[in-house]
């Protein structure tokens, strides 16, 4: 188990390990990690926010840490919506708490069984799935969120164009 400062240094490592232009803003108290801003530049190679996510993740469980953020987008074009953001959330384990003046406040206790994590449980047992084919599928499941955000964003040019 690690001490809440370990856990501290151990994502300041994570921090500086992010590709550039990333953002990472966050504070550890007592049995608590809160993420306040995760962010990677658009146009990083699919899979980046979750793997970075999932080692974030891998540290506040050895520290015992409830891991708590507020999905909130950034308002830019090419973002995540505040529902992309929830459900992706969601997929680590995340759940939701309570709606925000600007998104959804979510929390995740340690140990919370992620997508992912039972994927890889799973593919492990039947012997099936090395690293490479592990970070494939986080890769595809990026994509696909990348492909419904561009089809929500082409739709939403279209009706401001039709109705503007």
């Amino acid at each position: 188990m690690l001490s809440p400062s370990a856990a501290k240094e151990q994502i300041l490592k994570i921090k500086k390990s992010m590709p550039h232009g990333s953002t990472l803003d966050f504070r550890v108290e007592d049995d608590q990690l809160w993420l306040n801003i995760i962010r990677v530049p658009l146009g990083s190679p699919p899979g980046t926010g979750s793997r970075i996510l999932a080692r974030l993740l891998e540290v506040a469980d050895r520290a015992r840490c409830s891991t708590l953020l507020e999905a909130d987008p950034c308002d830019e074009p090419g973002e995540p919506e505040t529902f992309d953001l929830v459900r992706w959330y969601q997929s680590f384990g995340f759940k939701r708490q309570a709606l925000t003046e600007d998104g959804v406040l979510m929390l995740r206790e340690p140990g919370e069984p992620c997508a992912w994590e039972k994927l890889l449980s799973k593919a492990k047992s039947e012997k099936r799935l090395d690293r490479s084919e592990f970070d494939s599928w986080i890769t595809t499941q990026e994509e696909i969120i990348a492909r419904e955000d561009s089809r929500n964003t082409s739709l939403q040019r279209k009706r401001s164009h039709r109705f503007g």
